[in-house]
């Protein structure tokens, strides 16, 4: 079903965001959040980064908004995130803010985190995502796209793992998993919520049409391209 089939039908896009809302559990503010949820384990940071990704929306262009946050007063700037994220003006951003919003959530439990920032300098082929320390060992989290990476076992893989089997070019033997949310996303269309699968085909669709990245595309087949562009190079 297409976006178009969507908005000629507005008794189920409301179902739709009847159950993105009552499946969207927003936290509390930074300063209640070890009251009431705690993270020890990979699992728990899963939600988190699944959390970002829904709560976040996406407006289609780069909308630089960090710089405004830091200068917040008599609150947390991820309090004031958090707060901004949901007003009628549709705050939103790309993988940069994503990533942002989630150090500063995980770092409000003084869990050890960075922002991976990769792809080819000055190019529109680029990507940022989340590298979080659990248990002595680094893991990559992509807020941006709702998704994580685990061995096909199930066990999840640390991050220079991931990065042999990137280098390598064996990325059957891993597994993407995705957030079982959807995305606020401000088209021209209006509103809509995409589940991560579509969302993440709709963006690189979208640099691949702005010829950003012609020249690249030819040497990698489909599912290399994918990877290398959303995991790394």
């Amino acid at each position: 079903m297409t976006r178009k089939d969507l908005l000629k039908m507005p008794e189920l896009l409301n179902n739709v965001i009847k159950f993105v809302k009552k499946n969207t559990h927003p936290f509390p503010f930074i300063n209640e959040l070890k009251d009431t949820i705690t993270i020890q384990t990979f699992s728990d940071v899963v939600k988190i980064n699944d959390y970002v990704f829904s709560y976040v929306p996406w407006m289609g262009k780069d909308f630089v908004i960090t710089e405004r946050f830091n200068q917040c007063e008599n609150q947390t700037v991820v309090n004031y995130m958090y707060t901004h994220f949901k007003l009628p003006a549709f705050i939103g951003g790309w993988c940069g803010l994503n990533t942002d919003f989630l150090i500063r959530l995980l770092r409000g439990y003084e869990i050890n985190c960075r922002a991976y920032n990769f792809g080819i300098a000055n190019t529109g082929f680029t990507h940022m995502g989340t590298v979080v320390e659990i248990d002595g060992e680094d893991y990559f989290f992509d807020s941006y796209f709702g998704k994580h990476y685990i061995w096909n076992s199930g066990n999840p893989i640390n991050f220079l793992d991931l990065k042999d089997v990137i280098k390598n070019k064996e990325f059957y033997r891993i597994t993407a998993v995705y957030a079982n949310r959807f995305k606020p996303v401000y088209l021209k269309e209006g509103l809509l919520y995409m589940d991560p699968v579509e969302f993440e085909k709709t963006t690189v669709d979208g640099l691949i049409k702005t010829g950003l990245i012609d020249s690249l595309i030819k040497y990698f087949d489909d599912k290399e391209f994918m990877n290398l562009f959303l995991i790394g190079i």
